[in-house]
């Protein structure tokens, strides 16, 4: 008789997790995480209709974690801006690198079909980092509320800017922050 396990998504999360800790994201495989996790393959099918599905809800997951890293950061009260952007960079650098290749495939969507869904999940997790980083910006130069581009397209931009710098090496933080500061003060 099969054993019950308590949480069975959160189990299949959590070893996932484990396995591209361990493995990295070639060992993340149906197979491998049935057998870690005790968890039966029709089981994970059931709470995830594939691997993508399951990939984005690790993701997502890491992202939580990220997000709440960012969170601390722009809660420091003594701590300059573009201090709190660089600590931001610095983290998210530790993100991308552990889990690069999940990165990839997660959200290099052009070539993979995400379902609406996933879509939603994806936009959801970057939206938030959005708007904490918006936040952010305004309390830095609060004419960026109704400049163009406004702050909202600012953070957006960092953002998108901070992933690609991490994940593309094509430039160094300290290049990117340059723009970030020209940005900041002609908008």
């Amino acid at each position: 008789m099969p054993k019950k396990i308590d949480q069975p998504k959160e189990t299949i999360i959590k070893v996932a997790r484990e396995i591209l800790e361990d493995e990295g994201y070639d060992g993340l495989s149906i197979r491998n995480l049935a057998k870690r996790s005790g968890v039966s393959i029709g089981t994970i099918y059931n709470y995830f209709e594939d691997k993508k599905v399951l990939d984005m809800f690790v993701m997502a997951a890491f992202w939580q974690e990220f997000e709440f890293k960012v969170q601390v950061i722009f809660k420091q009260p003594d701590v300059g801006f573009y201090d709190k952007l660089n600590e931001i960079e610095s983290e998210m650098n530790c993100f991308i690198s552990a889990f690069r290749d999940l990165f990839s495939q997660v959200f290099q969507s052009r070539k993979h079909s995400y379902s609406e869904r996933e879509q939603d999940v994806k936009n959801q997790m970057i939206k938030r980092m959005s708007n904490l980083l918006e936040a952010e910006i305004l309390k830095e130069n609060s004419s960026l509320s109704t400049s163009s581009p406004n702050a909202e397209e600012i953070a957006n931009w960092i953002l998108t800017s901070m992933m690609m710098v991490n994940h593309m090496k094509g430039m160094t933080y300290l290049e990117l922050e340059k723009f970030i500061r020209k940005i900041m003060v002609n908008a």
